[in-house]
């Protein structure tokens, strides 16, 4: 967040400075970004609309309690599991995420359970 922030303090006015994750999409938006570009909202797009209008109209409460809500996914579909890990969470919510190409191997069984728990408790898998 320093970093980004030193950045968007250093932007000039008529630049506009986005977000790269999904794990801080919230607190950027504070500092001033305009928006984000999210592997999160590939797997959540509402919700990261939803973080980024509630950001942009002062509810800062909502827009804080979704971030919370969806560091986890972010963290299963960036650092834990990976390109792998938001293909399969792309099939779990029925949309289309196929098989990784090589060299990247589709992830485990228990991983994919991992994935769907993690899916259901950000509520977006029932």
């Amino acid at each position: 967040m320093t970093k980004l922030g030193a950045i968007i303090g250093a932007a000039p006015d008529h630049f506009e400075v986005l977000a790269g994750s999904g794990g801080f999409f919230y607190p950027a938006l504070v500092l001033g970004a305009v928006g984000g570009v999210l592997a999160l909202a590939n797997v959540a797009p509402d919700q990261c609309c939803q973080i980024h209008r509630t950001a942009r109209e002062g509810q800062h409460g909502q827009a804080q309690e979704l971030q919370l809500r969806m560091i986890p996914l972010n963290a299963a579909v960036t650092d834990r599991f990976g390109i792998p890990g938001l293909k399969a969470a792309l099939d779990l919510l029925s949309f289309h995420g196929g098989e990784p190409r090589s060299p990247l191997s589709p992830p485990s069984s228990e991983q994919i359970e991992e994935i769907r728990r993690i899916l259901k408790e950000t509520g977006l898998l029932a």
